[in-house]
């Protein structure tokens, strides 16, 4: 919904986690074009990526995407800004870019790591292209309207939710005492 909750943070770790998976692949982009902080952590930030294959004529996916150095994950960055970048995200070349996507990775998962979505609409665009979205939710942080506007905006029914750093001791107050990993309850 907001800055800093941890999107990109989430993005980068479950990427890694599902192409580390037998059998799995995962094609990363970098969505969040405006600040573009998956391209810079990942050390590419000046390279060819998701905005100029939408905005230049000839260019294709194998011109932008970058093998890792994890086996199975590749990278999409975000690319060179451009002054049009809401238009581009929204237009049909960016529908043909996912469906090429999907199409030539049809064994892998896409994951976009995109803006915040009550800042952009950036977001809802690539809603309307995806199978699954996951709303990254920062504990103690994010007021639960924004999180129920977000939810609005997006606009599908297949939207999970991932609460991000928290910090406590126990869970019962959210789950109750049923939920012990590792110890037996005591019979009463």
């Amino acid at each position: 919904s907001l800055p800093d909750e941890g999107k990109t943070f989430v993005s980068l770790n479950l990427a890694m986690s599902i192409a580390s998976e037998r059998d799995s692949r995962l094609v990363l982009v970098d969505a969040d074009v405006a600040k573009a902080h998956l391209s810079d952590v990942l050390g590419l930030g000046d390279a060819p990526g998701l905005l100029d294959l939408l905005s230049k004529d000839g260019l294709t996916i194998d011109d932008v995407i970058v093998a890792t150095s994890i086996p199975n994950l590749y990278f999409i960055p975000a690319g060179r800004s451009s002054a049009g970048a809401p238009e581009l995200m929204a237009s049909r070349r960016m529908e043909q870019v996912a469906d090429e996507l999907s199409a030539r990775f049809s064994d892998a998962i896409t994951l976009f790591d995109s803006s915040p979505v009550l800042l952009t609409n950036e977001s809802q665009v690539l809603a309307k292209l995806v199978g699954q979205i996951l709303l990254v939710v920062r504990a103690n942080h994010t007021p639960r309207p924004a999180v129920l506007e977000s939810i609005g905006l997006l606009n599908s029914n297949n939207i999970g939710c991932i609460l991000n750093q928290f910090e406590g001791g126990s869970l019962e107050y959210y789950y109750g005492d049923r939920y012990q990993y590792g110890r037996q309850r005591e019979p009463q």
